[in-house]
């Protein structure tokens, strides 16, 4: 588990219209997840966010291991389409579709 506090967008727009949301945006907190940690409810990034977010950083480590567990454990459709952009939604097709 990583906790961190990310302040600047790395020019990500915070658009649930698909141009892409940030993961520190003003939509975050309406699709939080909640998952469970030692007893507690913490509320964490979606990966389908995350997927965007590291694209568009350049973190290919984390890209590549965000598409896998998306993969292999499954993902949200909608959630993925507003979260990506209409340029990585197109690089990313045959993944995941149109």
């Amino acid at each position: 588990m990583e906790v961190v506090q990310i302040s600047n967008s790395a020019g990500i727009p915070d658009s649930d219209e698909g141009e892409g949301i940030w993961e520190g945006g003003k939509y975050i907190w309406e699709l939080k997840k909640l998952v469970e940690f030692e007893n507690h409810e913490v509320p964490v990034v979606p990966l389908e966010i995350q997927l965007e977010s590291n694209i568009r950083r350049n973190r290919p480590d984390r890209k590549d291991a965000i598409l896998n567990a998306l993969i292999t454990y499954g993902y949200d459709d909608e959630l993925l389409r507003k979260a990506l952009s209409k340029t990585n939604r197109e690089q990313f097709k045959d993944y995941f579709g149109n």
